[in-house]
């Protein structure tokens, strides 16, 4: 028997089990194909939120009042798709994982499970992702419009124009903010013929970018997407004797680069991605000096290192469609467990960069749990520096003087422009 047989012998055997609990809706049953850590990752399937929920416990509290709501039902491994059809798992060659697809009462869905070994040799589930592709009666049509509207006499913006009408009397679905998850979730509604409203605070699409600094840039060597947003509002820290400083403050989300600056002693407080980006740029533009406020420890991986980190999850052989779909379906909590076996071996990669960036003054590690990608500065910033951005660590600021920034310490940094990043 071929390892390929095996892998779809084994995946068949556990799917037929999973989805025989699943549709006579026994949560005992259920929970019995999990291991006893093991993860259900869900997006719309059973509630309108996306929860990943780990143990059996808390996987059987969850589908306690959903599962005999949703109806699942029509589990069947996935055919269509070679990339997810019974394989060796990419996150342990000894597990196997599988796609699958399944009905509910009103949708279609798709789901990943990687299976290991129990302690009796069993195969149970690590990881089951289930969720929901189309909304029955709404499906993603994937057939672009023709152009052709009640016979070639009517004119495509006549039609545009009656949609925008209509669809802003009377939406089906608000969505508050045009950025990279509110237009996605757009555009996947107009496929699905479901009416919406993008409402947007800034006069143009994509000004939450464009308003940002020149320097801004992706911190991924691939281009992929996460659906979900990861930053929130811009935070002003409350220091003492604010408006005694007769010098500029500004949170990083008003910076337009360091033109202005020129010939300016400059404190940035934070050691991110941002700051990094903020910090060279005023190097570059001519700043009198520049000071990078580092608070803590920060987590730093060269541009190579990141890229080896991503093709682990989107290998240039698979396409993004697919590997996003993978990615998505690892509960985040279990990923930044699993990553952390790769701690010795990432700090090893990055050895000189490290000792340069210590003899710098960052304090740095490997995210605050071993995880890494925590959040990430290059070698092409703060590490090749030269001296020329200084920086001063682990100390908070506490207050202001009509011309420096103040420490918890007694210390002061002068200035005369303080922005938080």
């Amino acid at each position: 028997m071929s390892a390929q047989s095996s892998h779809s012998i084994i995946a068949t055997e556990w799917l037929n089990t999973f989805a025989h609990a699943l549709t006579s809706a026994n949560i005992e049953d259920v929970t019995s194909t999990f291991l006893p850590e093991g993860w259900l990752r869900d997006v719309l399937t059973f509630t309108w939120n996306s929860r990943s929920l780990a143990g059996h416990e808390k996987v059987a509290a969850y589908l306690k009042d959903t599962l005999s709501v949703a109806k699942v039902a029509n589990v069947k491994l996935e055919e269509e798709c070679p990339a997810l059809t019974p394989q060796p798992s990419a996150m342990n060659p000894d597990w196997i994982a599988s796609g699958f697809t399944f009905t509910t009462q009103i949708a279609i869905g798709q789901g990943y499970f990687h299976l290991a070994r129990d302690v009796d040799q069993s195969w149970k589930a690590q990881i089951v992702f289930m969720s929901v592709k189309d909304l029955k009666g709404h499906e993603e049509s994937g057939v672009p419009e023709q152009g052709i509207y009640d016979g070639p006499s009517r004119a495509w913006i006549d039609v545009l124009q009656e949609k925008r009408l209509k669809i802003e009397e009377n939406p089906h679905v608000i969505i508050v903010g045009a950025g990279q998850t509110g237009l996605h979730i757009a555009a996947r509604f107009r496929q699905m013929n479901i009416s919406s409203l993008v409402v947007e605070a800034n006069s143009r699409i994509g000004d939450n970018w464009r308003k940002r600094y020149p320097t801004l840039r992706l911190h991924t060597p691939r281009s992929h997407h996460s659906p979900t947003g990861v930053l929130g509002s811009p935070h002003y820290p409350e220091l003492i004797d604010r408006d005694a400083f007769e010098g500029v403050t500004m949170h990083a989300c008003n910076y337009r680069g360091g033109r202005p600056f020129s010939g300016k002693r400059v404190v940035v407080v934070g050691a991110g991605n941002t700051s990094a980006d903020i910090c060279q740029d005023l190097v570059i533009q001519g700043a009198q000096s520049v000071t990078m406020v580092q608070r803590s420890s920060t987590c730093v991986l060269s541009p190579k290192s990141v890229e080896l980190t991503v093709t682990r999850s989107w290998p240039e052989s698979v396409s993004p469609e697919i590997s996003d779909f993978k990615f998505m379906a690892c509960p985040l909590l279990f990923f930044r467990d699993h990553v952390r076996q790769f701690e010795k071996e990432a700090w090893d990669r990055d050895k000189d960069l490290h000792e340069g960036l210590v003899k710098s003054g960052l304090k740095l590690n490997m995210g605050t749990d071993g995880s890494g990608l925590a959040s990430l500065l290059y070698k092409e910033r703060v590490g090749g520096n030269s001296g020329k951005i200084q920086v001063k660590q682990g100390i908070e600021p506490d207050s202001f003087t009509k011309n420096a920034l103040v420490f918890r310490d007694g210390s002061a940094l002068p200035a005369d422009v303080v922005i938080f990043a």
